[in-house]
């Protein structure tokens, strides 16, 4: 079995976030401050999302392969695969939080079961 974990720099999440927000031409501007936004963006597990999947698929295959050399200051292909990666998780993020707000209606009953199908998972885990 192999485990992989993927670890984003501090505050990236913010700067792909910001960077969503902005046109081209903003992006470009070299004067301006890189830009930020408060994206809450959530670090739990999540459903499988395929196109997510493929793209941590590719990321792990490159390093297993000696691909990739974290030591290498000039390769900046595993950055932009984080980036892309992390854009692919925000876009994702706003579905995977609309499903908690559809629970809101559910009886007693339903968050009785959901709760111990979470606690199952949790035990799985």
């Amino acid at each position: 079995m192999t485990s992989q974990g993927v670890f984003f720099r501090p505050r990236m999440a913010q700067e792909c976030a910001g960077a969503l927000g902005q046109s081209a031409a903003e992006a470009l501007d070299r004067e301006r401050e890189p830009a930020r936004a408060d994206c809450g963006f959530a670090e739990h597990l999540r459903p499988l999302d395929s196109r997510i999947d493929a793209q941590l698929t590719a990321v792990r295959d490159a390093v297993l392969a000696g691909r990739v050399d974290d030591q290498d200051q000039d390769d900046s292909w595993l950055e932009e695969q984080l980036q892309s990666l992390l854009t692919a998780m925000l876009a994702a993020q706003s579905g995977w939080r609309a499903r908690s707000q559809r629970l809101a209606g559910q009886s007693r009953s339903a968050h009785a079961e959901l709760l111990r199908r979470v606690d199952g998972a949790t035990d799985l885990i």
